[in-house]
């Protein structure tokens, strides 16, 4: 008997890229972009939320990915420190794969 189905419910994470555009050491008040790369099949018109690890709120941005799976914010930071970046992938409809999260960027904010 064949069976055919319309739904896939995958229990695997996507795979999620995260680039900072910028040097290594920023300043306060200076954008810098972040850009985050959603790989696999089902990546065009995806949410991708964007993330900075400082005191208080982390959740900054929310983005839709393009047809190619890229989703773009800027930040612009108002006080020195090191931040760290991360991006994450809530669950969906019609997007089979769990939720998932990137690995950690960094910079350094200047005075």
């Amino acid at each position: 008997e064949t069976v055919i189905t319309k739904r896939i419910k995958l229990r695997v994470s996507p795979a999620i890229r995260i680039g900072l555009r910028t040097e290594e050491v920023q300043e306060v008040g200076e954008r810098l972009r972040v850009v985050g790369l959603l790989r696999g099949k089902w990546k065009g018109d995806r949410k991708v939320c964007f993330y900075v690890n400082k005191p208080g709120r982390d959740k900054f941005a929310c983005d839709s990915t393009g047809r190619g799976g890229r989703a773009r914010v800027s930040y612009e930071p108002d006080e020195p420190g090191k931040l760290r970046f991360y991006a994450k992938v809530p669950n969906q409809r019609n997007y089979p794969y769990t939720r998932g999260r990137s690995t950690t960027k960094s910079v350094e904010i200047e005075p």
